[in-house]
């Protein structure tokens, strides 16, 4: 099975550092599954934006993740 890399853009980087320590633990958990399925149930692509895609993770699934495959064995988050 094909693991990707996973590559965080700056403006997620942010994003993440400004949150609670916990709910940042289990957003990254579910990120981090990302880079095994990058498709995971409840997975949308996203018509206007061309190869991006959004899925809700974290606690009770209240936080979105923009991603986009880069190489066939790369993933960038927005």
């Amino acid at each position: 099975m094909l693991t990707y890399r996973l590559e965080f853009r700056p403006a997620a980087r942010r994003d993440l550092a400004k949150l609670d320590r916990f709910i940042c633990s289990k957003i990254v958990a579910d990120i981090e599954k990302l880079a095994n399925d990058p498709r995971p149930h409840g997975v949308e692509k996203l018509e206007a934006k061309g190869k991006l895609y959004r899925v809700y993770v974290g606690p009770g699934k209240n936080y979105r993740v923009v991603y986009e495959f880069r190489t066939m064995s790369s993933l960038s988050l927005w």
